[in-house]
């Protein structure tokens, strides 16, 4: 039997590699240990800003689903804001935005081959810089749509979240490769790892985790000094 080439091997194994499937390179992973700090911490924001509200005995809704206006044959994604309540007869909105969270040294390690690096980032706006091909869209829409949970499957745990992504902005090309921004929302760990094996099937070489974007256009950026845990937390709640 003649043996298949390599690079159709390579696609095999990668196609065989499912976002659910465990990986021993993600064992012990100090990156992937430090994702889920921060994760942490936007949820505890989270938590909090949804505990003013009750304190007051406000009712409100959480992980809420805007749907954009139709323009033309285009249609932008859906997208969901962290919580939506009632006030003096205007609907606001609440969004947990951390704006500067506590310095880490940037981590580096090989994922399955794949350059990986974490810099200083915040949960609701994780930037990927892929170094790679410009990403196949239908492929990256079915990622969103499952994380979105297009369907409204998932219900709601006990603090009213929903195991959901929030948002997801168009890919931009960079030099070598191509820049994303995703707010993971209450989703978990297993939405980020599917997406980086999507960026595996799709050649990636290198993969650099930040939110030097969100930064700069949320506090002009990054102040490397601050080592204080959950400091510079910003809520907004503003009419919509």
């Amino acid at each position: 039997m003649p043996l298949l080439p390599k690079i159709l091997l390579d696609k095999l194994r990668k196609q065989n590699t499912t976002p659910e499937s465990p990986n021993a390179f993600l064992q012990d992973s100090a990156l992937l240990e430090q994702i889920e700090h921060e994760r942490a911490v936007y949820l505890e924001v989270f938590q909090k800003q949804l505990k003013s509200l009750n304190d007051q005995d406000i009712a409100y809704q959480t992980e809420v689903e805007l749907v954009p206006e139709k323009k033309r044959k285009q249609t932008a994604p859906p997208v969901r804001i962290d919580a939506l309540y009632q006030e003096a007869g205007e609907l606001k909105e609440v969004e947990a935005n951390i704006a500067n969270p506590p310095y880490f040294s940037e981590i580096s390690e090989d994922w399955d081959d794949i350059a990986m690096t974490l810099s200083p980032f915040v949960w609701n706006a994780v930037e990927f810089e892929v170094t790679g091909p410009f990403p196949d869209l239908g492929q990256l829409s079915n990622w969103y749509i499952k994380w979105y949970d297009i369907r409204h499957r998932n219900k709601a745990d006990a603090n009213g979240f929903k195991s959901v992504v929030h948002k997801m902005s168009a890919p931009s090309e960079i030099e070598d490769g191509w820049h994303i921004q995703i707010d993971f929302g209450s989703a978990n760990l297993d939405a980020l790892i599917a997406f980086y094996k999507q960026c595996r099937f799709n050649d990636a070489e290198a993969i650099s985790i930040s939110s030097k974007r969100y930064f700069e256009s949320f506090n002009g950026g990054y102040n490397f000094s601050n080592k204080k845990a959950h400091s510079a937390i910003n809520t907004t709640a503003h009419p919509i």
